[in-house]
């Protein structure tokens, strides 16, 4: 059906025929019943009028859906579809009037219950309808209330309140018509679509209304869409009051934040009328989207109403009958067949007085223009009766099997036990088999034990339409079918879609109206307090888990959040989510990964705080996952397969405590603290990046080669920081390099990170172990309060390759960073162009955290951002993820192998514990004596994770990650000095004598080497320093073990102490302590007649530096004492 226009009948053409038919009406009853003969009756509760005296305002549609199951029945008797027996119908009118509907069906189970012996009485054996969702509750409620044994089936074509699929506690219904649940959430598809995201909603006050509107509210707030404005409606006689309506449509004009332009409306018809008329009169151009309870309004009205232009219409499929659309004109226009029809559904008389304006008998009388649209409940008026239908022809096959007519097991069945037809509906098929031409069905329904059947054919699920300027016929408005939706997708021709303003001029896609916070406006109301507690949730037949850090800690509340990241956090989630779509796609490596079996993901965010991330992990373990649109799923841990995360090492460490209670595994992504390598402490933890004492070993390898021994270190507070710290101190002697200070940093606390590093300026060299996400803000606050720069830093993995610790920062160059780097499984460019695709469907993607995350980001707002009050709008987002040269963040690509790792092994022991056709997850696969196996299947996994193209270990044999670092300094680039860039100029991997430096590729820009000991005072401290750190134990275990060890320790150090002391002593005594070429190292020491930092070419500074092909290895010091090219923990290397 391209328009509702086309199946309008033109009253115009017919007048003179209704004229002559209005002169031999039949004298009726109005309120009484309405009755076509048969063999046993459905009674049908229809509204009839829309007056409660059942006189005067006749309702056409529901006279029309009364006479659609009418004329259904006679055809179905007509072709003996229920061999030798007739259905009959009794109409029961209900008139707009509450608790009438409930009046016949007490009167109806009085007559069931009372009269089952009295032969003169046709049974009644089911209800159709009422119409509206309210009498469908209050009717159902009360037959249920008999108990089972006397229920009495209750078919709903028209009633669409969610509330009424509960078959348990409305026990005799069934329902042709899609429940309310449907609408919304099409209506909510739509207004993504429409990018609409700030609304108000009017609804009337009854079941209908409020069903709808809590049942958009829950699942807006899923979808970052904001009801800023609601209304109920008080309904009195049917009727909304003007006063009412004016009072809402003002609250949306002179909203306080923001005015609302998008209106959402859940009423009938009636209301939907006034609505119209109200907001005309304002003069106030809306965006409406009216419900199915306004879907008979029809174009003749919604022509009378400027404001009604690009309205949309959300509708259930329409089912035709064109034969009963000539029938229904036949009643109009043949007085024979009115008079028959009328026989049996006297309100037709009122129908065809409607058309007529004057005395039908004066000469002069005319009739005014009109005419009346089918209506979208007449075609499922006519499939309830063929359910009902249908439910009796097969009772009838199964107690009398070929014989025609009435046989006493149906007999008694129909009389003593009606109640077996619910049953026998909840399980009932219907189609277009063995059905009359005229009832040709275009949709087949099958029920399975539930209210609402499920439905088959080539129809929408939904439909929507839209009232525009007709697309073929020039000068004409239509409601034309724009989208159509299903399995939980709208397909919208936006093509299609039109605004108007006020001269009637119509603006195309993507130029339509769009529902959001206005320009240069906060709608502070709006603003997702509770962003940082979202969880993301893909359902699915297993589930894999993630541990994020999406936003920083509240550094006053070990329980909240900071601001969100805007680095290494989205990213990361995004990589997770890349690496399980990818597996779910089930190609390549992946085919036939789990067999049909779908693996779903939760990801949550831990903000950087180890009792927060706790907190969660219980919760979700001991009670179940709640979602922010309601929904619970209980019992996810038994279907979990694993867990990626956590970033920090101080976050891994909680999260591994909780974790391994219940046996499951663990795969960290950026947690490089080395005491996670304790496999007694952490039993169920691997990481695919390499823990932090290999990069302490990296970073003095590298103090060394700047021929350095004097050296400060500045580290986070947390595992991080202190892991880093702990490693280079307990490495450093075995370098003979001395520490002169060590400094932390609190998050958000930099101001006196200059003053502690100044109080040792000759320590010229500093090692940085700062957690990502405070490496920007602490060089930055450096850069401004260092004068004059007289630093060379040293940056953990954490400050890697980033361009943004870079910018604004230019007395940065020369520094020198260690940049773990992995490839991920897939390569970059599929990661990029997900990305891509995803940013470019923002709106819809179900990660809560993307738009903020780009606004703070990019100091910018987007379309549909609450806060607009100030910045500019966003340039395109996702252009950047459309470049070639893209690279992911640092931890990203060790999110993505990790999960990838997580799904290859938990698969395979999947496979080896519960079998491969397995429906779920088994005890065994979470089994404390089992988990060994799933451990061992996930570190065997081999990927290609670097240059390489040949498969590599992603873990060690202890499970820690497999992979070496690249070492990079801050230059200017070639092309202009003043840019800086990450240049390579070594490597240090994990095998042995792995640490290589290209020398002549380093620049010292600043000329603050070498970094030592600036007297003999401070060296001999050094001196000291040493000597006790080679005497002290090197390792610290992270828990427990015999305090024997340490006091043992202890006493040996303070004699080591003493004894250092003494010598100390005597030597400055005597004056005879001259020192030697060996004892002097760490003295201030200049040889060769010029200072190392004189101008030449290069920095001049080489270690074992990449020879060329062909070439044996050089080793040039400046300095008389031997050191390796490579200097390990163990001593004897």
């Amino acid at each position: 059906m391209a328009y509702i226009k086309d199946i309008e009948i033109n009253m115009d053409a017919l007048l003179c025929c209704l004229i002559l038919i209005i002169v031999f009406i039949p004298s009726a009853k109005t309120q009484d019943t309405a009755v076509l003969q048969g063999d046993f009756y459905l009674a049908g509760l229809f509204q009839i009028f829309s007056d409660e005296h059942c006189t005067q305002e006749v309702d056409v549609i529901s006279v029309r859906n009364f006479e659609a199951v009418k004329w259904t029945i006679k055809t179905l008797n007509k072709a003996n579809y229920i061999p030798g027996l007739t259905l009959g119908l009794e109409g029961f009118p209900t008139c707009n009037v509450h608790g009438r509907a409930l009046e016949h069906v007490t009167r109806i189970i009085n007559r069931k219950l009372h009269n089952t012996s009295d032969t003169r009485l046709t049974p009644i054996i089911g209800l159709i309808g009422p119409e509206y969702s309210q009498e469908a509750i209050d009717t159902s409620t009360y037959i249920s209330s008999f108990g089972e044994n006397n229920l009495l089936l209750q078919t709903l074509f028209s009633a669409t309140a969610s509330s009424l699929s509960d078959g348990t506690k409305y026990q005799n219904l069934l329902r042709v018509i899609p429940e309310d649940r449907k609408q919304t959430s099409v209506i909510v598809s739509l207004m993504e679509s429409l990018a609409w995201n700030y609304i108000g909603v009017v609804y009337e006050n009854n079941s209908y209304g409020v069903g709808n509107y809590l049942e958009l509210k829950k699942l807006a707030n899923t979808r970052d869409i904001c009801i800023a404005f609601e209304s109920a409606l008080s309904i009195k006689n049917g009727i909304v009051s003007s006063e009412q309506m004016k009072t809402a449509i003002q609250s949306l004009i002179f909203h306080s934040e923001s005015r609302i332009v998008g209106l959402v409306v859940f009423a009938s018809t009636k209301t939907a009328e006034i609505l119209l008329n109200i907001a005309d009169n304002l003069k106030f151009r809306l965006g409406m989207i009216f419900s199915e309870g306004s879907s008979d309004i029809g174009t003749t009205t919604l022509e009378s109403f400027s404001i009604a232009k690009g309205a949309f219409y959300s509708s259930p499929p329409w089912l035709h009958f064109e034969s009963f659309k000539v029938h229904w004109k036949s009643i109009l226009t043949n007085k024979t067949i009115f008079n028959e029809e009328a026989a049996s559904n006297p309100w037709l008389a009122n129908v065809v007085s409607k058309f007529v304006s004057c005395n039908a008998h004066n000469e002069s009388c005319s009739a005014r223009e009109n005419s009346m649209n089918f209506n979208v409940y007449e075609g499922y008026a006519i499939l309830a009766t063929m359910l009902n239908a249908k439910i009796l022809k097969d009772l009838h096959r199964d107690s009398c099997g070929g014989q025609n007519g009435m046989c006493s097991e149906m007999n008694n069945t129909l009389k003593n036990s009606a109640y077996k037809l619910i049953k026998r509906g909840r399980r009932t098929h219907v189609s277009g088999e063995n059905i009359p031409n005229d009832l040709n069905l275009p949709i087949a329904i099958q029920y399975t034990d539930m209210v609402d059947a499920r439905v088959n054919g080539n129809k929408p699920e939904y439909e929507v339409y839209h009232f525009r300027d007709c697309v073929e016929r020039v000068g004409e408005a239509c409601l034309e079918l724009v989208g159509e939706y299903n399995n939980e997708t709208l397909h919208l021709k936006t093509e299609l879609l039109r605004s108007y303003n006020e001269d009637g001029d119509g603006l195309a896609w993507p130029n339509i109206l769009q529902a959001q916070c206005e320009e240069k406006k906060r709608c502070k109301s709006c603003q997702n307090v509770d962003l940082p507690s979202e969880i993301i949730f893909k359902k699915g037949d297993l589930y894999v888990a993630a541990v994020v850090p999406v936003y920083d800690k509240d550094t006053n509340d070990p329980l909240k959040c900071g601001d969100i990241r805007k680095a290494n956090g989205w990213e990361v989630v995004e990589g997770i989510r890349f690496a399980v779509e990818t597996a779910n796609e089930k190609l390549g490596i992946f085919t036939n990964f789990f067999g049909s079996k779908k693996i779903g993901y939760i990801i949550l965010n831990s903000c950087n705080q180890p009792l927060l991330i706790q907190s969660k992990l219980m919760k979700l373990f001991k009670e179940s996952l709640k979602l922010t649109d309601g929904s619970q799923y209980s019992d996810i841990r038994k279907k979990i397969l694993g867990f990626v995360g956590a970033y920090g090492s101080s976050i891994s460490k909680a999260v591994a405590s909780i974790l391994q209670e219940y046996n499951f595994p663990q795969i960290s992504y950026a947690s490089t603290a080395a005491v996670l390598s304790n496999r007694t402490v952490y039993k169920y933890f691997l990481r695919t990046c390499t823990p932090d004492d290999k990069q302490a070993l990296a970073m003095l390898n590298i103090v060394k080669t700047l021929n350095s021994s004097f050296i400060q270190i500045v580290y986070s507070e947390g595992t991080y920081g202190e892991g880093g710290r702990d490693a280079i101190v307990q490495n450093a002697n075995k370098f003979k390099i001395c520490i002169a200070n060590k400094i932390e940093v609190k998050e958000n606390h930099y101001q006196k990170i200059k003053d502690n590093l100044n109080k040792n300026p000759s320590a010229t060299v500093v090692l940085l172990f700062l957690k990502s996400h405070v490496v920007r803000d602490v060089m930055t606050e450096l850069h401004k309060t260092i004068k004059p720069w007289r630093y060379l830093f040293i940056g953990s993995e954490a400050f890697g390759t980033r361009m943004d610790v870079l910018a604004d920062n230019p007395n940065l160059k020369g520094t020198i960073t260690l940049s773990l780097q992995m490839k991920p499984l897939t390569g970059n460019s599929k990661f990029e162009s997900y990305l891509y695709n995803r940013l470019n469907s923002i709106d819809t993607d179900i990660n809560p955290w993307t738009k903020h995350y780009f606004e703070q980001k990019k100091s910018c707002y987007l379309a549909g951002s609450f806060d607009k009050h100030s910045g500019s709008k966003c340039s395109d987002i996702a252009e950047e993820y459309n470049d070639k040269d893209y690279q992911p963040e640092l931890w990203t690509s060790f999110a993505i192998n990790a999960m990838f790792a997580l799904l290859q092994g938990s698969e395979k022991a999947f496979i080896e514990l519960c079998g491969h056709e397995s429906p779920s997850l088994c005890n065994r696969y979470t089994d404390k004596t089992e988990i060994e196996i799933v451990l061992e299947k996930i570190k065997a996994i081999k990927m290609v994770i670097d240059e390489k193209t040949t498969n590599s270990r992603v873990f060690d044999e202890n499970g820690d990650g497999n992979i070496g670092y690249k070492i990079y300094q801050v230059q200017g680039s070639a092309a202009d000095a003043s840019t800086l860039t990450f240049v390579e100029i070594g490597r240090y991997t994990l095998d042995e004598n792995g640490y290589s430096i290209h020398g002549k590729l380093i620049r010292d820009p600043f000329k603050m080497l070498p970094s030592e000991c600036p007297n003999s005072v401070e060296c001999q401290k050094c001196n000291q320093q040493i000597s006790m750190e080679t005497n002290s134990p090197t390792s610290k275990e992270d828990d427990g073990g015999s305090m024997v060890p340490i006091i043992l320790g202890a006493v040996l150090g303070i004699s080591v102490l003493a004894l250092v002391v003494v010598s100390v002593v005597l030597c400055m005594v005597c004056r005879g302590c001259n020192r030697s070429n060996e004892s002097l190292y760490l003295s201030p020491h200049f040889t060769n007649g010029h200072h190392p930092n004189a101008e030449t070419e290069d920095s001049g500074y080489f270690a074992n530096p990449l020879q060329a092909e062909g070439e044996h290895p050089q080793h040039i010091d400046m300095y008389p004492v031997r050191h390796y090219a490579r200097q390990d923990a163990n001593p004897n290397l």
